[in-house]
């Protein structure tokens, strides 16, 4: 366990696709590649949740706005979380 969670940060620091790609980025040759409409989306949401909104307040805000998750669906408070949790999006 603790060589895999060693080796997906290594990949994570070398933004390097490590699993399905985030929000903010698209594979690019085995590479995580910016994408500027959806980093916009993600510094939102951040600054909306460090502002002290709730998970389930940011989904119902980016669904009511038209905004599709990343794999085409709607957003949820789960989809918020890992965008908030995940250590690539602080470092973007």
């Amino acid at each position: 366990m603790e060589r895999t969670v060693t080796s997906l940060g290594y990949m994570k620091a070398q933004r390097r696709t490590y699993n399905h790609v985030p929000l903010g980025f698209r594979d690019c040759d085995g590479l995580l590649v910016e994408v500027d409409e959806e980093q916009l989306i993600v510094a939102e949401v951040l600054e909306m949740r460090d502002s002290g909104a709730s998970l389930h307040a940011i989904a119902r805000d980016l669904n009511e706005r038209g905004i599709i998750g990343k794999r085409g669906g709607r957003d949820y408070a789960s989809t918020i979380r890992a965008i908030c949790q995940n250590t690539i999006h602080q470092a973007a």
